[in-house]
């Protein structure tokens, strides 16, 4: 499992996509690209391979831009970040799925700082689990109250749209409140 969510791997883009509601295109985009890469494999121990990815793979599919990418790995937020013999950074299917639980977290609001704070959390193991479960709920708090405001402001867009188009139609409507 993987210490940043306590789920297995194959679970993570799933998990991370519902996450992800607002960034759905991005999400799916990712899932289209990651078909069209041809990853490295790299033979770890005697059976295992791993793929690995370039920084321009990576970017591809997390849809990050290379200065980020490179800002999150220089500020802790990707670990185990290993780099290949021509010394440039290369990230297995772990470090990807950690960029899109990063991602995520960015798209919620997080700091770097309350990012690297959860990452950290994360790296210390089950006992955290509380802490964490604390973060996200303040989060996902803050996330609702920001989508109430939302839909407000959609409902009254939708209202004055109502109201133009009547008056350009040589209605005589009430305008809205």
């Amino acid at each position: 499992p993987n210490p940043m969510t306590g789920i297995s791997t194959p679970l993570l883009s799933v998990t991370f996509s519902i996450c992800c509601l607002f960034s759905r295109t991005r999400t799916d985009a990712c899932h289209a690209t990651t078909r069209q890469l041809l990853p490295v494999k790299r033979r770890i121990g005697r059976n295992k391979e791993v793929r690995v990815y370039s920084m321009k793979q990576t970017c591809q599919l997390t849809g990050l831009t290379y200065e980020t990418l490179k800002y999150y790995c220089n500020e802790g937020l990707i670990p185990g970040v290993t780099r290949d013999a021509h010394n440039h950074r290369v990230f297995d299917d772990d470090a990807i799925a950690w960029l899109r639980g990063i991602g995520c977290l960015r798209r919620c609001g997080l700091s770097i700082a309350e990012m690297r704070h959860y990452v950290d959390l994360c790296l210390a193991g089950d006992a955290t689990i509380p802490e964490r479960q604390r973060i996200l709920a303040s989060r996902r708090a803050a996330l609702v109250a920001q989508l109430a405001e939302v839909q407000e402001s959609i409902a009254y867009i939708d209202a004055k749209q109502r109201y133009y188009e009547g008056v350009l139609a040589g209605e005589n409507p009430t305008p809205p409140d």
